[in-house]
């Protein structure tokens, strides 16, 4: 785009404007980014959102995009801005070839484009009311903006290409592949499967998909490190995103339980240990839905904290209503209250247990139940399954 024609220079005011508008965009520009990823995500297909690794990715691109464009702005107001094809971008494009996907998905760069402009309209209506600077502010502005997403999603489509040459005779893509036929319960022998990803079917599967909230390359090492506390041989683990793997061990989750490790920038959802070839597939869906309802904070969660929250999946304002019913104001009270019920229930509803539990006096954990007694209608006594699931509903939010 306007590759043939030349590029207008911006009179000295006008270049100083489009610097304060940038300014205002690299001081506060978290309103603009949730306004880009919102366009993007409603305008990507089923094969994106349904990825949360590949949408965390998308979303720090349009983040890095936004700012790339700005910083130029500042420091060159005006010029041609160059394409944005650093390592985010790279990432994208591995995990368009790794996941099979087509790379007309990056025209949801578009909708962001779109959005971006809106935004930058309405700051220079708010800058100038001298009409000869705001028709070249704008001129500038559009050429800037759309001319920037166009070259970067040419970049990316550049960086695909070549990925699909470097990845075509790879084994990874092929263990993925086969891992996909089985997940998706595609008519492949279970034999054929075995050979082709070098890992038993019989027996007991513990899935977990693991990933990184940062760029690493130390994913592998730390299910190795796994395994090798646990005492477990021939992990099975397939590279599903640049930042994302899955993971499938051969041995009930108990096995595992102290040998996480995770480095702070890592997470891990924890399926239920299941068997046979259907096993496979039901522990890895066991920690698709862990991880839809894992919170920013949390970091290591099994399937079996969160498998009665993920059933209100299925309806989630039938869930909310029922949340609301039981809980009444405990719902909306301080954490630490839910938190100390949730605790006197997990120890058989002794109050001595739960403050040993919480590392605190006897006293602050009766204060803490009466308080919660007084807020839940009808109090605390006799109704442990509907508070336990309640609390559990509402500690793991159905998305």
């Amino acid at each position: 785009m306007y590759e043939n024609e030349p590029w207008p220079e911006l009179s000295t005011e006008a270049a100083g404007l489009l610097q304060q508008a940038c300014q205002v965009m690299l001081a506060s520009p978290d309103q603009l980014v949730e306004l880009v990823d919102g366009a993007v995500e409603s305008a990507a297909g089923p094969e994106l959102t349904a990825d949360p690794s590949l949408m965390e990715l998308v979303r720090e691109s349009n983040r890095s995009n936004l700012l790339h464009w700005a910083r130029a702005n500042l420091d060159r107001p005006g010029e041609r801005v160059p394409a944005n094809v650093g390592p985010v971008t790279l990432d994208i494009a591995r995990d368009v070839v790794r996941r099979g996907l087509d790379e007309a998905g990056l025209q949801t760069y578009q909708e962001g484009q779109a959005v971006a402009w809106r935004y930058f309209m309405q700051m220079a209506f708010a800058l100038t009311d001298d009409l000869g600077v705001l028709h070249e502010l704008l001129d500038v502005g559009s050429r800037s903006i759309f001319a920037f997403v166009d070259d970067t999603v040419k970049g990316i489509q550049r960086q695909v290409e070549q990925e699909r040459r470097d990845l075509v005779s790879g084994a990874g893509p092929q263990r993925l592949a086969a891992v996909r036929l089985l997940l998706e319960g595609a008519p492949i022998s279970a034999t054929d499967a075995e050979r082709r990803l070098r890992y038993g079917l019989t027996g007991p599967h513990t899935a977990a998909i693991v990933w990184a909230t940062e760029p690493t390359a130390g994913l592998e090492r730390v299910v190795t490190a796994v395994a090798r506390t646990a005492g477990v041989v021939g992990p099975l683990v397939v590279e599903s995103t640049v930042r994302s793997i899955w993971v499938w061990f051969p041995v009930p989750a108990e096995r595992l339980e102290g040998a996480w490790d995770l480095p702070a920038t890592v997470r891990a959802a924890v399926g239920a240990t299941r068997a046979g070839v259907e096993g496979f597939r039901q522990s890895h869906l066991d920690a698709v839905a862990t991880r839809e309802l894992m919170g920013p904070e949390d970091q290591l969660v099994a399937f079996e904290e969160v498998q009665a929250a993920s059933l209100a999946g299925v309806d989630v304002d039938r869930a909310g209503d029922f949340v609301e019913r039981v809980l009444g104001p405990l719902a909306e009270a301080p954490e630490e209250l839910r938190q100390t019920v949730r605790t006197w229930l997990a120890n058989d509803c002794n109050v001595a247990a739960t403050a040993r539990a919480l590392h605190v006096h006897r006293n602050t954990a009766v204060n803490r139940l009466d308080t919660a007694a007084a807020l839940v209608p009808g109090g605390l006594s006799g109704r442990a399954v509907d508070i336990g699931l309640a609390l559990e509903l509402l500690r793991w939010p159905a998305a």
